[in-house]
């Protein structure tokens, strides 16, 4: 059974970590993973052991005091009240206030001492009692520790104002990084809060308000001006233009009337539409993109992965390192209390928060980045990958083609008649190349006794004469001799009354800005860009020759393709991404290190297959995922490199002497302020440049 229970008031990143590790030690609990900015704590239990949910929350709320859980729907205020800001900022004020009164001399030694530990006391109580519960817990080593060690050996020996510093900067530190943190929750639910909560449902002309959920397949439903669509289905009745872009990125306004297709998550913009529902709402666009969305963090980048570990081990090690500094140099004869302070200002600056906040932060924050232009990554780790692809290959049909053929061409000595004849005959055939045709070339010849000839073509009588349309074969059955050059395409033979006409040359059309997009993925550091498709060699090779491609392989099957793949992520070190439509590609889509689907969200197979999926067809969003991932692995390298530089800086200089507890706290405040502020820039992508 798969449980996600979302947490309220889950500040703390390492507190995050821990309640992940520790439900996922828990017996029958499978592939726990808490994402922090979400708050959303997923896990999967085994059938029979449901009434682990209530030791899961205690277990959690053990771990961070003050947490809570609500329902999945249900609406919370991220970051820290009005309420709570005034709360917090109390004792700093008050310190500032003493300290003031205490330089100009107005107070006595023995008052300030007394209202320096008053304030600490009022500023650190949460974080002593955090301390305290950790401690007895057997599970101390985290950031309260190091605060509530520090500040409470700073009042022992006789330094009240840094204790009450200390205290009264890291509340308010922990103030502006919860505003920060709420920020940028803000923004990614933003980008989530686009599920619709009422469908009008339309039954015998009587319109009933219900919950999606409650919709089944194959109703009606009314879609006012102005309001969201709620399911899937196809325009029974009306018109109007809708917005794609909360699901796929794009701006332009789509025009829909009968028989188009909408998606879940859209914006009606204009006119009332019925629309005839073609999914549940479990299976539909907008709440297949919510689940992704929500689970993608659950998907660890390395760089997360190793600031996990690195928290693990790092705090014991500084406390260590504390030890040493106080009692080593006090052996040598050195003074005592000098060093014991150095020693307790070395702890205040050693707190990882910087880097245990603020690199799941930036990832998350890229994902977010990624699904507002319509790119849905299935974690954080996809999201590095993307930064890392130096070989791309394309399926052709319906990938960088459109997919629907189009007239190319014309071979006849009576251009006029021929396409009179051809049109009047695919006139009566639903087929993909008849409908090309006869939109190409509309006609008001008319043609009676019908025949199609499997493999072949059709045959028939047009203005009182045989007629037949379709391939040598045909045409050789029929006595009749073709003419053929060597222009590549799908070839329609045209006769009329055993005279031979000519032909029709259809193609596979290119997607719109392909060239421009293939050529920018380069840019974006892939070297080597190939196409496997199922198609004639001839058909891959004019393609190839008229695009940025490196190489290409046609005639292949399914199998064939994994095979070449195979072969292809063989040469060289860098990953390997396969583009494809994600029905047909499955198998090569798994295969590739990472697979990315095209215009697919209806499709279970694109979903199940690839890492990445464009919500749309515009295959230049592969080149914004590229950019949007290298954007986002920069600002995680600039905040591990800058927290870590800045940690060892200040540590040396603290243990040389310089710098007391009061700049210690400042510095550390700083640093993971400065972390958080930089990953929110991962929220907004920058066209056509990289950090």
């Amino acid at each position: 059974m798969r449980i996600r229970l979302k947490i309220v008031n889950l500040g703390c990143a390492n507190c995050a970590a821990k309640i992940e590790r520790a439900v996922s030690e828990m017996e029958h609990v499978r592939n726990a993973s808490l994402n922090f900015q979400t708050s959303i704590l997923s896990a999967d239990i085994d059938d029979g052991h449901e009434n682990l949910i209530d030791e899961i929350k205690r277990i959690a709320s053990s771990i961070e005091h003050g947490i809570s859980f609500v329902n999945l729907d249900e609406n919370v205020n991220y970051g820290p009240s009005r309420k709570e800001i005034v709360k917090t900022l109390i004792p700093p004020v008050l310190f500032f206030i003493i300290l003031s009164l205490d330089i100009t001399g107005i107070l006595s030694e023995s008052l300030s001492w007394i209202l320096y530990v008053i304030v600490y006391i009022l500023a650190g109580y949460k974080v002593l009692i955090g301390a305290i519960r950790n401690i007895i817990a057997l599970n101390p080593m985290d950031e309260l520790f190091l605060m509530s060690v520090a500040s409470a050996g700073a009042v022992l020996i006789g330094h009240p104002l840094e204790a009450a510093a200390v205290m009264s900067l890291f509340t308010v530190g922990e103030l502006l990084e919860d505003i920060a943190v709420g920020k940028s929750r803000r923004s990614i639910k933003a980008i989530t809060d686009i599920e619709p909560q009422i469908a009008h449902l339309v039954v015998d002309g009587i319109i009933t308000d219900k919950a999606p959920t409650d919709i089944p397949v194959g109703s009606v439903i009314l879609i006012k001006p102005g309001e969201r669509i709620p399911l899937d289905g196809t325009v029974t009745m009306g018109f109007s233009d809708i917005d794609t872009s909360p699901i796929t990125g794009e701006h332009i306004p789509v025009f829909v009337s009968q028989d188009s297709k909408v998606i879940s998550g859209s914006v009606n913009l204009s006119g009332s539409l019925y629309v005839k529902t073609s999914e549940t709402y479990s299976e539909s666009t907008i709440h297949r993109i919510l689940e992704l969305i929500e689970d993608a963090g659950n998907k660890k980048s390395s760089s997360e992965r190793f600031i996990t570990r690195f928290s693990r081990i790092y705090t014991p090690i500084v406390v260590s390192l504390a030890v040493l500094i106080a009692v080593i140099p006090t052996v040598m004869g050195l003074d005592f209390g000098e060093w014991i302070y150095r020693a307790l200002t070395f702890l205040v600056l050693s707190c990882p928060c910087a880097l245990v906040l603020s690199v799941p932060l930036t990832v998350m924050c890229g994902i977010g980045c990624a699904s507002s232009n319509g790119i849905l990554l299935k974690g954080g780790n996809y999201l590095e990958m993307l930064s890392k692809i130096e070989k791309m290959a394309f399926d052709k049909t319906g990938t960088i083609t459109t997919g629907k053929f189009s007239v190319h061409s014309t071979v006849s000595d009576d251009e006029e008649l021929m396409t009179g004849i051809l049109s009047s005959l695919e006139s009566n055939s639903n087929h993909p190349i008849s409908k090309a045709i006869t939109e190409k070339f509309p006609t008001d010849l008319k043609a009676y006794g019908i025949k199609e000839i499997s493999g072949k073509g059709i045959t028939g009588t047009v203005d009182g004469k045989s007629a037949a349309a379709g391939n040598p074969s045909l045409m050789e059955s029929l006595g009749i001799h073709v003419k053929d050059d060597d222009i590549t395409g799908t070839k329609v033979h045209v006769s009329h009354d055993g005279r031979y006409l000519g032909y029709v040359v259809l193609r596979d059309s290119l997607k719109p800005g392909l060239k421009e997009s293939l050529t920018e993925i380069k840019s974006l550091g892939v070297k080597e860009i190939i196409i496997l498709t199922g198609d004639r060699n001839d058909v891959a090779k004019e393609v190839a020759s008229s695009l940025p491609i490196d190489a290409y392989f046609a005639e292949l099957l399914p199998g064939d393709k994994v095979d070449r793949l195979e072969s292809i992520m063989e040469r060289g070190e860098g990953l390997v991404a396969f583009v494809g439509d994600g029905i047909n590609d499955a198998p090569v889509l798994r295969r590739s290190d990472i697979g990315i689907s095209m215009g697919s969200m209806g499709s279970d197979a694109a979903i199940e297959s690839s890492d990445v999926i464009i919500v749309s067809d515009d295959i230049s969003k592969i080149a914004e995922s590229i950019r949007i991932s290298k954007r986002t692995m920069s600002i995680v390298k600039q905040n591990i490199v800058f927290s870590l530089g800045m940690k060892v800086l200040m540590l040396v200089v603290t243990f040389l002497g310089f710098g007391g507890m009061f700049g210690a706290v400042f510095a550390d405040v700083g640093v993971c302020l400065i972390a958080v502020l930089n990953s929110l820039r991962a929220l907004k992508s920058e066209d056509h440049r990289s950090d």
